[in-house]
C-alpha cells in the first residue's frame, strides 16, 4: 500500500484501515437551511416526505430584529437537504408562534401557526389570536391556506398515512381550551368550563387541559377538540404537549410538560413541581384518556434547584411492530444531569425508565467525551431499530453531537460532533440581527408610573419542538440545529455498515466493477485549503499499471474518515440506501477519449472536500484517512 504525502497534515490512501466497529457514522452532507440575513431562528422542526427521499421542510418561528417581531416559516429542499429555499413566511400578525408541521402522503403537507391579536400598547392577546392551517400539495414547494382554527397553544401536529376515510387528516394537540375557545367567541363552550379562582394561599380552582383538533382539507372547518372532561381537577399550571404519536391502533399519544404548585402541611404554597405526562386516545380518536405522569420532581422553596431539566422538550420515538414508544428526558437530582431513556409498550399507560449512557468503546481517554449535559436533545427512531440521538453541550452551545444506539437503547456510541461552531459565531457577545425590544406601559391609573423597556437576545438560544431529526425513505438521517447566531443547519448522515475483508464482496448487480487493482494513484501537482469557505483541494493521477487498455466510463468511490474534523466530499453523486450508502465521482472527463493505454497517466483530478476542523484538533498529525476505489461500467 502506498502512502503519499497530501499537505503537510493529510494522509491519502488507496485503501483505509478497516474501522473498529460493526457500524460506523458517516456525514455525507451538510448545509446552510435558512439565509444568514432571515435572523434567529427560535423554534423549529424537521419533516421527511414519506414517499420521497429527496424532499424535507423544516418549519418554525424566526425572530426579525427590524420588524421587532416573530414570523411563521417554512423552508423546502427538494434535493435530500443539500439546497433549500423560502417556501412559506406568515407575517399575518407581528406576533406568529406555536408552529408545527407535518408530512402526509402523496405530497402533502400542513404547516400549522398561530397569529396573536396585538392592541395598540404592544401586549399580545392570544386569547383573540387565529390558527392557520397550511396546506401543501407538492411535497413543500407551494402552500396555500386551508383553514382557519381558534388558538393552539404549543401545537403538536402529526397526519394519519394509512389507507382510509382518514388518509391525510391532520391532527393537533394544543394547550388551553380556555384560550382556544376565547379566540372563537364560543361561550356556549366557555360556559361548561369550571370557573378559575384562586384562595388566600394561592391554591388554584381548575387547572389547564390539552384539546385535539383534526382537519382534512376539504373540509368547511376543523373538527374537535376532543378532550378528557376531568383533567381540569389535576390543577396543572399548562399542558404544553411536546409529542403527537401515531400508533399502530390509530391511537394518538400526546406527552406534555406542566407545573403543579406545591402545598405544605398547613396548606401554604410551598414551590413547585415539574411534571412530564402523556395522554392517549382511543383508536377512533374520539375520546382522550386520563393523564399518565412519567416523571415529575418538586422545586421546593429554600431548597437547591435541580442541576438541568428538560422542560417543555419531549422528543421521542415509535416502532409499530412491537408498539413500543420511546422518549427522553433529564434528571438533573443530585447534582448530576442525567439521560434517562423511558418506554412504554402499552399505548403510554405504563413506562420504565433508565439512564442512557455512552457506550465504553475504548480504554483510550482521548475517545471518550466528558460528561455531557445535553441541551437541545433530540431522538427518532429508524424501520430498523436504530435510535438516533443529536444534543449540544452548553459550554460549548455551536457545537452539536450526534449518536445512535443499535441495542433497543441500552448505551448510545461515542458521539460524533457533526457542528464545530465557526469563529465568526456571535456566541460570546451579542448579535444586533436578534435583539428584542420588549415594553411595559405605564399604568393608566397612575400618572407617576414609568415605562419599562427591556432588550433581549434570541441569538443561538433556538430549540427542538417536536422533531430534531427526520428519517427520509432512503434511510438517511437529516438532523436540524441552530448555531452561529440563529441560522439553521442540517446534515445527512449515514449508518455504514462496515465492510469485512475477510470475505468475499457480492457482485455488483448495478453494471459497476471493482478495478483498482490496475491502477497506481499518485500526486496531481496541487493542493490547498480555503480556510474561508472550508473546502480542502487535493489533485491526483490515476496511472494504469496494468497490461491492457483501461477503458471508460470511469468513477472513484470515495470513503472519508477524519477525527481532527468534520469532512466529507464534494461533487459527488450518492447511491444506495441504509447502510449500503456509497459516494462516487465521474473522473471519465480526466481520462483521454481512448481510454488509457497500459503505463498511461490521466489528467490530474481534483477532489474536493468539505474539511472543518475540530476546535480542540491537533495542528499537526493525520486530518484523515480517504479510502478510494477505481469502478469501470461492463460494456454489454
Amino acid at each position: 500500500m502506498e502512502r503519499l504525502s497530501v499537505l503537510y497534515f493529510l494522509f491519502l490512501y488507496g485503501m483505509s484501515v478497516a474501522p473498529v466497529y460493526a457500524q460506523h457514522l458517516r456525514v455525507l452532507s451538510e448545509s446552510a437551511v435558512s439565509p444568514p440575513e432571515k435572523g434567529s431562528h427560535d423554534w423549529y422542526d424537521i419533516e421527511a416526505d414519506p414517499d420521497n427521499a429527496r424532499n424535507l421542510i423544516a418549519c418554525g418561528a424566526r425572530w426579525e430584529a427590524v420588524d421587532n417581531a416573530y414570523y411563521g416559516f417554512v423552508y423546502a429542499s427538494q434535493d435530500g437537504g443539500a439546497k433549500w429555499h423560502t417556501a412559506l413566511e406568515d407575517k399575518n400578525s407581528k406576533w406568529v408562534s406555536e408552529e408545527s408541521c407535518a408530512f402526509g402522503v402523496h405530497g402533502v403537507a400542513y404547516f400549522i401557526a398561530d397569529a396573536s391579536n396585538i392592541d395598540s400598547g404592544g401586549v399580545l392577546h392570544h386569547e383573540l389570536g387565529t390558527t392557520r392551517i397550511w396546506v401543501s400539495h407538492d411535497s413543500g414547494r407551494s402552500w396555500a391556506l386551508g383553514t382557519t382554527a381558534g388558538w393552539t397553544d404549543f401545537s403538536a401536529s402529526v397526519v394519519d398515512r394509512n389507507p382510509g376515510p382518514d388518509q391525510n387528516r391532520l391532527y393537533i394537540f394544543f394547550n388551553n381550551l380556555w384560550t382556544y375557545y376565547t379566540s372563537i367567541d364560543d361561550k356556549q363552550a366557555l360556559d361548561r368550563i369550571p370557573k378559575w379562582s384562586r384562595d388566600k394561599n394561592g391554591k388554584e380552582s381548575v387547572g389547564n387541559s390539552i384539546g385535539l383538533i383534526s382537519y382534512k382539507e376539504g373540509d368547511g372547518k376543523v373538527a374537535g377538540p376532543v378532550f378528557d372532561p376531568e383533567m381540569y381537577k389535576l390543577e396543572l399550571r399548562g399542558s404544553y404537549p411536546s409529542q403527537n404519536l401515531l400508533l399502530s391502533d390509530g391511537s394518538l399519544l400526546a406527552l406534555f410538560w406542566s407545573k403543579k404548585a406545591n402545598f405544605d402541611a398547613n396548606g401554604r404554597r410551598n414551590g413547585r413541581q415539574f411534571i412530564l405526562a402523556s395522554q392517549h386516545t382511543d383508536p377512533l380518536r374520539r375520546s382522550v384518556s386520563k393523564p399518565v405522569i412519567l416523571y415529575q420532581w418538586p422545586e421546593m422553596t429554600g431548597q437547591p434547584k435541580m442541576k438541568c431539566n428538560s422542560y417543555l422538550t419531549t422528543p421521542a420515538g415509535y416502532d409499530p411492530n412491537t408498539n413500543t414508544v420511546y422518549a427522553i428526558y433529564l434528571d438533573g437530582a443530585n447534582d448530576k444531569c442525567t439521560l434517562m431513556l423511558t418506554k412504554s409498550t402499552d399505548d403510554g399507560q405504563t413506562w420504565s425508565s433508565s439512564a442512557w449512557t455512552e457506550e465504553q468503546t475504548s480504554n483510550n481517554e482521548e475517545t471518550n467525551l466528558p460528561a455531557h449535559d445535553y441541551s437541545g436533545i433530540a431522538l427518532t427512531r429508524s424501520n430498523d431499530g436504530t435510535l438516533a440521538l443529536l444534543w449540544r453541550d452548553s459550554d460549548r452551545p455551536d457545537c452539536w453531537l450526534f449518536s445512535i444506539s443499535a441495542d433497543d437503547g441500552h448505551a448510545y456510541t461515542h458521539p460524533q460532533q457533526i457542528s464545530t461552531g465557526s469563529k465568526d459565531s456571535h456566541q460570546h457577545g451579542v448579535d444586533i440581527q436578534s435583539l428584542d425590544l420588549y415594553i411595559a406601559q405605564a399604568d393608566e391609573k397612575k400618572p407617576e408610573d414609568d415605562v419599562e423597556l427591556r432588550i433581549d437576545n434570541h441569538s443561538g438560544d433556538g430549540r427542538h419542538h417536536t422533531s430534531g431529526i427526520a428519517i427520509t425513505p432512503d434511510g438517511i438521517f437529516h438532523p436540524l440545529w441552530v448555531a452561529n447566531g440563529g441560522q439553521l443547519y442540517t446534515a445527512a448522515i449515514a449508518v455504514i455498515k462496515t465492510r469485512d475483508r475477510s470475505k468475499p464482496e457480492p457482485p455488483r448487480v448495478d453494471g459497476w466493477q471493482y478495478e483498482t487493482n490496475r491502477v497506481k494513484f499518485t500526486y496531481g501537482g496541487s493542493q490547498s485549503y480555503d480556510d474561508h469557505d472550508r473546502v480542502l483541494t487535493e489533485s491526483i493521477v490515476i496511472r494504469n499499471s496494468g497490461t491492457g487498455p483501461l477503458k471508460g466510463p470511469i468513477r472513484l468511490e470515495i470513503t472519508p474518515e477524519s477525527r481532527a474534523g468534520i469532512l466529507y466530499p464534494l461533487d459527488v453523486l450518492m447511491e444506495g440506501a441504509g447502510d449500503t450508502v456509497a459516494q462516487y465521482l465521474d473522473v471519465s472527463q480526466y481520462i483521454p477519449g481512448d481510454g488509457l493505454a497500459a503505463g498511461a497517466s490521466s489528467f490530474p483530478i481534483p477532489l474536493r472536500f468539505h474539511f472543518e476542523p475540530y476546535s480542540d484538533a491537533k495542528q499537526d498529525g493525520s486530518v484523515a484517512n480517504i479510502s478510494i476505489r477505481l469502478l469501470t461500467k461492463v460494456a454489454k
